[in-house]
């Protein structure tokens, strides 16, 4: 063989050699080889878990007549979304056997938020959190929520369009609701789990239901009590209208508005800071009481039959005290403490706690509570006197 040969043999070897290089990745999906998650959770039905999503298909868009918006006429439609749903004895049969449904490969990556029905949430939410963290996918910046009833019958709410999808309305609900729905304030998972290893610590968990609304009038769903968790498993739901004061107690505050009374008038306030200083009264070795100060700093949105600062700012912290005062009775007399005050007497004594946690409930029905509410009102356009 010439040199001239064998250099051109030389040269076809090499790149038939690239040739699978050039081909590009061989472990790429294509579009219409992916199925995108729109709402994801878990169920409990009759001593089995249920894992259900709801897809995006990703052929409808790329299917004449598929989808919402396909031509009239055709003789088959590709639906553009669908549910696909895997049970087992735990949560990771039920998983495994939901993704052996399909031939296509699921994208998870967009998944935010986990639903779990409300079954499944008395049953337990360990199993789930625990499966799902083993999951090639997980994140722990996964939001993690309640459903009451069957997250089947949220996820069956879904319609056409992306802008009314179970995952974005959720998301819309938890991002933009007014700032007075402070129940839209969802967990991470990775505060789940910080959470749930406090001492004496009730969980809580934003909670959804269904309304029974039709698009395009709004989401079928909304946001509900939430759910308080023990254990593990749900054992109560606290009203929204106590939320606010557990998040301003447990160093997440949410902006808010109040209503106030004074001089024979109605008004308002906003509170655009405020923070929470826990203590617990500690002497001869026993548990005394919890001192507890909320300080606030508002600003006058609508005066109340009087412009004097004093009588305002005086209303708008008996505002303030009043509803912090009904969610702490409503703690000692259900006995979950999702005020973390467990965990409050744990740090500042473990002797302590470790006599007083044998019976955390029973000790915190007959606790005192001192609770001292310090709030200054912004003086724009007020007197004195």
């Amino acid at each position: 063989m010439s040199r001239k040969r064998r250099g051109c043999l030389a040269v076809v070897l090499c790149l038939l050699a690239l040739a699978p290089i050039l081909a590009g990745c061989w472990n790429k999906y294509e579009t219409n080889e992916l199925l995108i998650p729109d709402g994801f959770g878990f169920d409990w039905h009759n001593g089995k878990y249920y894992a259900i999503a709801s897809l995006y298909n990703t052929r409808a868009a790329m299917t004449p007549g598929g989808g919402a918006g396909g031509s009239a006429g055709q003789s088959s439609v590709v639906p553009e979304t669908f549910h696909l749903t895997g049970h087992g004895t735990d949560p990771g049969q039920a998983l495994t056997d939901m993704n052996h449904v399909s031939t296509r490969h699921i994208l998870w990556a967009p998944s935010l938020i986990v639903l779990i029905g409300q079954a499944a949430a008395q049953h337990g939410i360990g199993a789930i959190l625990d499966t799902l963290t083993h999951e090639p996918w997980f994140r722990p910046t996964i939001a993690v929520m309640i459903v009451h009833g069957t997250v089947r019958a949220l996820l069956d709410t879904r319609q056409s369009g992306p802008e009314t999808s179970v995952s974005r309305s959720l998301k819309l609900l938890e991002q933009t609701t007014h700032f007075d729905e402070s129940a839209a304030w969802a967990p991470r998972l990775f505060d789940v789990y910080r959470i749930d290893a406090d001492q004496g610590r009730s969980l809580l968990l934003p909670a959804f239901r269904l309304t029974g609304d039709a698009y395009p009038k709004g989401p079928p769903f909304a946001i509900s009590d939430s759910a308080v968790l023990l254990n593990d498993r749900l054992v109560a739901w606290l009203p929204r209208s106590q939320v606010r004061m557990v998040l301003w107690m447990t160093g997440r505050f949410v902006r808010s508005t109040f209503a106030i009374t004074c001089g024979g008038g109605a008004g308002s306030v906003d509170v655009d800071h405020a923070s929470a200083r826990v203590l617990p009264v500690i002497a001869g070795g026993q548990l005394k009481a919890m001192d507890v100060t909320l300080t606030a700093r508002a600003s006058l949105i609508k005066p109340c039959g009087t412009h004097d600062i004093t009588t305002l700012q005086e209303a708008a912290a008996a505002a303030v005290d009043t509803e912090a005062s009904s969610t702490i009775a409503w703690v000692k007399d259900h006995g979950y403490d999702v005020l973390g005050f467990g965990t409050d007497v744990y740090r500042a004594s473990p002797s302590v706690w470790a006599r007083v946690g044998q019976n955390w409930p029973g000790a915190l029905a007959t606790l005192p509570v001192d609770l001292r509410v310090q709030l200054t009102l912004a003086t724009v356009g007020l007197t004195k006197s």
